[in-house]
């Protein structure tokens, strides 16, 4: 395994589609919010937009959670990413950034026997910003933003490896759609899952210097 280099998932939408799952517990704290609306909100960080909307009421981020992990361990993981996990963990430590609760992504991975796949979980328990997270991860496995990769389906999260310097793969079966995706820049969009370890690969292992789509649409 290549220790010098890391590669860091997104959960929601990458690992699991939980996207229309998400906008129906999300009404918990912003009653009566349109699809599109709900959906644009993943260009930045979802929790400092949550705070700009005009419409929060009663932000209850323990009810959201209880409702969230409830209907998550109901959703099986993306066609094909368990077959993608294998290749990539037995080649890179793997470490999950996710703005969701450490605790529920542990469980949701322990009953589909994911949790062998990952390193470690950097999750809400350790802050909204994932800024913060990925470069928490770096820090504690000694890895250079350049060596390491970030698999996301939001444009908020490549803005915010952007920051870090650490480069993206988007990926089009996730919250947003790969329009949207291009906005961030990726080294690759990836549309179809059984792609995904070997773009990832290329990614670490190659030149960082193009932006590629991979996958049909």
């Amino acid at each position: 395994m290549d220790t010098k280099k890391l590669v860091l998932f997104d959960f929601d939408g990458v690992i699991v589609d939980t996207f229309e799952m998400c906008f129906e517990v999300g009404q918990i704290v912003l009653p009566g919010i349109e699809r599109e609306r709900y959906r644009s909100m993943f260009d930045g960080n979802i929790y400092e937009a949550v705070e700009d909307y005009d419409g929060v009421v009663n932000r209850d981020d323990k009810k959201y959670f209880q409702n969230y992990l409830h209907k998550l361990l109901e959703l099986a993981p993306v066609e094909g990413i368990e077959g993608e996990l294998e290749k990539l963990s037995s080649k890179y430590p793997l470490i999950i950034v996710t703005s969701s609760m450490g605790a529920s992504v542990q469980e949701y991975l322990q009953k589909f026997s994911l949790e062998k796949h990952f390193f470690g979980i950097n999750g809400f328990d350790k802050g909204a910003s994932k800024i913060k997270k990925i470069l928490s991860a770096l820090q504690e496995y000694k890895v250079r933003p350049k060596d390491a990769v970030f698999i996301t389906d939001t444009l908020g999260d490549m803005r915010e490896a952007e920051h870090v310097g650490v480069p993206c793969i988007g990926v089009t079966w996730g919250f947003q759609r790969r329009e949207n995706l291009e906005k961030g820049g990726p080294d690759a969009i990836v549309s179809d899952v059984e792609n995904l370890a070997e773009v990832v690969e290329g990614v670490l292992e190659g030149p960082k210097d193009h932006v590629g789509e991979v996958g049909s649409p």
